[in-house]
């Protein structure tokens, strides 16, 4: 039981760096390169999907959340 529950947490890690890479290669690409970007978007989605489906819901609910707080704090005023 205890080496099940390694394997999973060692599968919820790599996911989660992959995305990290992933994320940043978007973010780092031209606005121009539309189909280099459709790629990397479709793979970052693909890996939220799987970390979802190993946390059930609870990586794109903790997403939501700092973009919420992120979106307050941009507010002017605040």
């Amino acid at each position: 039981m205890v080496e099940l529950r390694d394997d999973i947490l060692d599968q919820i890690n790599k996911l989660y760096f992959e995305r990290l890479r992933v994320k940043s290669e978007l973010d780092n690409l031209a606005i121009e390169n539309r189909p280099k970007r459709f790629e990397k978007q479709l793979k970052l989605e693909e890996l939220t999907a799987a970390l979802d489906a190993l946390t059930a819901g609870f990586y794109s609910q903790q997403l939501q959340l700092i973009a919420a707080q992120n979106n307050e704090m941009a507010k002017p005023g605040i």
